[in-house]
């Protein structure tokens, strides 16, 4: 359900709303009028396998991820905070200063409040609670699955005890058809949606904000992920005697970040091994859940497609290609919601990445180094995950 209904206009010297543009950062503790208690992790047995390229020059790429999977489980909590504005460009949250928590990690903060200066803001609703449902960074695939959806479930759990009968609504950026589609999937979608411009910004009397959508506990398998994970399934209702034979690949082809130079050479060997070549990003959401979901083995290069391992079933067997200038345990974490089994192989940039002071242009650079895998470092490893 999408509108906007009954919005007000302010001026552009309401109060409320940021006046100067240098970014002043502040704590959503500082600002929130109730914080709730921690969001429970579950516990999960799951063990990273190293691959056939463990060596001494992948050492810190694979210690990196090890890392990642084991220490980023910070307690995530949800915060009620009264009389903010949201502004569009970065979805970011502002009251007397830009709240940190809400703010992306890389970016320039004063252009960003620059362009949301001198401009008439929306009031909106006053009856509704209103709940951060994105970040800057939900656009993404796996961003949407594992941060945007279980902050909502969060979000909906702490309105129904702090605001019993109180009307909800998200806080979204405009949304793509998939966004849409995993909404329903997810039982979601008969929920207001008010869809924030980048260049717009609105007024709150009452929002929640859920630190799934910070760096908080990124990769911890929070109740509400598995929530998620068991709304999927149950939507999808495939049956636990389906077919669950199937060897897929899941190829980067379609996306320009990060390319694997020798994918092609690649998904032939795979293809003459029994592996379906998959392209997620030509798939309705449906297609690639069921493949998922009747896959025994899979393997693929990091990227957000990866998320889809949410649809697998337990004892699913997956190893992840990965450039070692680029170490994101953000597919394993998803692999170890289902119980999944887990393996990893760590190949060298084809140049040396890019390194500066700045961090974005770091980021970019990095993004536009392409890389190779060693097809018999693959074959062996997957030699080592048919004896597990």
């Amino acid at each position: 359900m999408t509108a906007a209904r009954g919005p007000r206009m302010l001026s552009a010297d309401d109060s409320a709303l940021p006046q100067d543009s240098q970014p002043h950062l502040r704590s959503i503790a500082d600002i929130a009028s109730f914080t709730t208690a921690a969001c429970p992790v579950v516990s999960a047995d799951f063990v990273l396998n190293r691959g056939a390229s463990d060596c001494a020059s992948n050492q810190p790429a694979f210690a990196a991820y090890e890392y990642q999977l084991a220490a980023n489980w910070l307690p995530i909590r949800a915060h009620i905070c009264e009389n903010v504005a949201l502004l569009g460009n970065g979805h970011m949250l502002y009251k007397n200063g830009l709240i940190e928590e809400t703010a992306p990690l890389h970016g320039d903060h004063s252009a960003r409040l620059a362009s949301s200066l001198g401009r008439p803001g929306l009031r909106l609703p006053e009856d509704r609670v209103w709940i951060m449902a994105a970040n800057a960074s939900s656009n993404n695939y796996w961003h949407w699955t594992m941060q945007s959806l279980p902050a909502i479930l969060h979000a909906i759990q702490v309105a129904k005890q702090a605001f019993p009968g109180r009307k909800l609504g998200l806080l979204v950026r405009p949304m793509a058809p998939f966004r849409r589609r995993a909404l329903a999937l997810a039982g979601l979608d008969h929920l207001l949606l008010h869809e924030v411009m980048p260049k717009q910004r609105v007024f709150l009397k009452t929002v929640i904000f859920s630190e799934h959508l910070s760096g908080r506990g990124l990769f911890a398998p929070t109740e509400q992920r598995l929530r998620l994970r068991r709304r999927y399934l149950r939507a999808l209702n495939i049956a636990d005697t389906a077919r669950r034979d199937r060897k897929i690949y899941i190829s980067r082809a379609d996306s320009s970040n990060r390319p694997l130079e020798n994918e092609a050479d690649l998904c032939a060997h795979l293809a003459q091994k029994g592996f379906e070549i998959i392209n997620p990003g030509a798939m309705h959401l449906r297609q690639q859940a069921e493949t998922f979901a009747c896959a025994r083995l899979i393997v693929g290069p990091h990227g957000a497609g990866l998320a889809n391992l949410i649809f697998c079933k337990p004892r699913v067997k997956m190893l992840e290609l990965s450039q070692a200038s680029y170490p994101n345990a953000a597919q394993m974490a998803v692999l170890r919601l289902g119980g999944g089994r887990g393996w990893i192989d760590v190949f060298a940039d084809s140049a040396d990445s890019a390194t500066t002071g700045d961090a974005d242009m770091a980021a970019q650079a990095q993004a536009r180094s392409g890389w190779q895998v060693d097809l018999a470092k693959v074959d062996a490893t997957l030699a080592l995950m048919k004896k597990a």
